[in-house]
């Protein structure tokens, strides 16, 4: 289900999906690109660093691993699994939240829905707790 908001000329209209993107759930992992492009810099900032933190224990895995010692070693693959279920994590609550929150800030940021009638508007309002 989607919703079409509009800007405060009415000349420019984008419509935004209201409950899971799978968009998100794919790409968001990739240096938080889709976030960039909906508008959300901060959560993009947070996910970019959190993919170059990742690529940095990944490399040190890389170049260090046979010189590790067993504990070391299991240690280091531990870390690496709490980063992937993080990264999991993360791909869930974008999946889950991101047109809500792509939604919210085109909201505050002077976009209106263009039929506030409309059954998928009245369901985004509830699901995004919209007066």
């Amino acid at each position: 289900m989607h919703v079409q908001l509009c800007n405060d000329e009415g000349d420019e209209t984008k419509e935004v999906g209201v409950g899971w993107s799978w968009s998100l759930f794919f790409l968001t992992p990739i240096f938080g690109f889709p976030l960039y492009q909906r508008g959300l810099d901060g959560a993009g900032k947070w996910v970019s660093a959190f993919c170059v933190g990742t690529l940095a224990v990944a490399r040190f895995d890389h170049k260090m691993g046979d010189r590790l010692s067993d504990e070391s070693f299991a240690l280091l693959g531990l870390v690496e699994l709490a980063l992937l279920l993080t990264f999991i994590g993360i791909s869930v609550f974008f999946a889950v939240k991101g047109n809500e929150l792509t939604g919210k800030k085109l909201l505050d940021n002077g976009w209106r829905f263009v039929d506030e009638s409309d059954f998928a508007t009245q369901f985004a309002r509830a699901k995004w707790s919209l007066a």
